[in-house]
């Protein structure tokens, strides 16, 4: 089992790319904020609705990092499990991603791209980046992303 291993980031952005050829990661438009205009019917589901989801056709790439202190004896394998929860506390998103901290590396970079991120409500989505093993959690971090919906006005004639 993978001893000491940490979480060193979880950043939510419009785009973000490892390069395959010097292991850089490059972000591009980090987001912890975002207000999302609706129309009057989808507005009012919404607020009047509790089991009401929609999904916005935003994209949004979650990039997350594992490390160990030393670098790492052996190649060890674990999952990393992102998690996205609404304001309401309802899970929204659960994505499971097999990966390997390779023998003699202290980090491991893991990048998510979601299409339609489903939204219930306007507040703060916790997104968390897990480390586990089976169901035992190695490690784990999490950043937050203010998601403010309202009913646009429609635009005179």
């Amino acid at each position: 089992m993978l001893q000491g291993l940490t979480n060193q980031y979880v950043i939510v952005a419009r785009d973000v790319s490892t390069d395959a050829n010097d292991n850089t990661l490059s972000i591009l438009k980090m987001v912890d904020k975002v207000e999302i205009g609706l129309d009057h019917i989808t507005y009012d589901r919404l607020t009047k609705d509790a089991s009401f989801k929609f999904s916005p056709q935003l994209t949004f790439a979650v990039a997350a990092s594992f490390g160990v202190k030393d670098y790492a004896e052996k190649d060890s394998d674990f999952t990393v499990r992102f998690v996205i929860v609404s304001p309401l506390g309802k899970k929204l998103v659960k994505v499971d991603q097999q990966v390997k901290l390779q023998k003699g590396t202290d980090k491991v970079r893991i990048n998510l791209n979601l299409q339609g991120m489903p939204l219930d409500s306007s507040g703060k989505y916790i997104f968390t980046a897990s480390a586990v093993d089976g169901e035992k959690v190695l490690a784990e971090g999490s950043t937050t992303l203010d998601v403010r919906l309202f009913e646009q006005q429609p635009e005179s004639v």
